[in-house]
């Protein structure tokens, strides 16, 4: 038998031990990959080039399919954003934590074998309206309510700076407490936590009024709000907003309504003295969520 020696370059040894072992990119230890045989992964919401308000709940919904495995669920579908990182899991779920700005939003589904297949949707982010500037001159009052409580929320509140709550109580939700729309400071619930007190104290929807009486004269007024829904799966909530007997205006707002400005324009015809009031129906302790109040003249 004749024997024989083959000597091999390194370059050449390596390549004769990829042909004979195969790539290190196959099979289960390698890196997961998105060929033949992937799944296939679809979005169905929140629908593409969709606008919501920071802090405001966004469904997630979607589905996998995969050739060996069939229908993927659970931590086989992973939802991330391309500013916030991984979101969710599974085929469905809600999110409120997206920061403002525009997002690329990926469902990766992987099978058994780790193959994987993506969808993507892009959403954006914006921050809540302000009330819009106006000359401080026509303003008569202007509450954005987070410096009530000494800038901390709190539950079943009888007292506030610029209000007297003369029905019942309300929230402030914000930072460190119940915060169903975060990245907003501090905010009203008109229905207060009412089992946070003795009972009969606080029992139902909450109504406050402005401490100071104006003084109106004859012309134009405008009321400017930032308000929102619950955002905390109840119903649709109502209120009633009111400047003694010279306006008054029915407010209803959906369960998933974001953060938005309200604005009513009135007419005082003569010269009257008034109290702001908002009066809350229902109770179920979650009501419209009030951010700012602005009562000023509009001429």
């Amino acid at each position: 038998m004749v024997s024989r020696t083959i000597l091999l370059s390194a370059s050449a040894f390596a390549w004769v031990m990829v042909a004979a072992c195969g790539s290190s990119d196959d099979g289960p230890t390698g890196p997961a990959n998105s060929g033949p045989g992937s799944p296939t992964a679809t979005i169905t919401a929140p629908n593409p080039a969709s606008t919501f308000t920071v802090g405001q709940r966004i469904s997630f919904a979607g589905s996998a399919t995969d050739a060996e495995d069939g229908a993927l669920s659970g931590t086989s579908l992973v939802w991330s954003s391309s500013m916030d990182g991984q979101i969710g899991s599974g085929t469905a779920f809600d999110y409120n934590g997206l920061t403002v700005g525009s997002h690329t939003i990926t469902l990766k589904a992987t099978d058994s074998d780790s193959k994987f297949g993506t969808e993507t949707v892009s959403v954006t982010i914006e921050d809540v309206p302000d009330l819009p500037p106006v000359p401080p001159s026509t303003i008569l009052i202007e509450d954005d309510i987070d410096d009530e409580n000494g800038g901390v929320a709190a539950k079943a509140v009888t007292t506030l700076t610029y209000w007297n709550v003369t029905r019942n109580c309300v929230d402030l939700h914000g930072p460190g407490s119940t915060n169903p729309l975060p990245g907003n400071g501090l905010y009203l619930d008109m229905e207060g936590t009412y089992d946070e007190l003795e009972p009969g104290v606080c029992s139902g929807a909450g109504r406050i009024e402005s401490k100071e009486t104006f003084n109106l004269q004859p012309g134009s007024y405008r009321f400017e709000l930032v308000l929102a829904g619950n955002n905390q799966n109840f119903p649709t909530d109502t209120m009633t907003l009111t400047l003694g007997n010279v306006f008054s205006q029915t407010i209803i707002l959906e369960e998933s309504d974001p953060f938005s400005v309200y604005t009513y324009t009135f007419n005082v015809p003569a010269a009257a003295s008034a109290k702001i009031a908002i009066d809350h129906e229902g109770a179920d302790q979650q009501g419209i969520l009030v951010d700012a109040i602005r009562l000023r003249t509009s001429n």
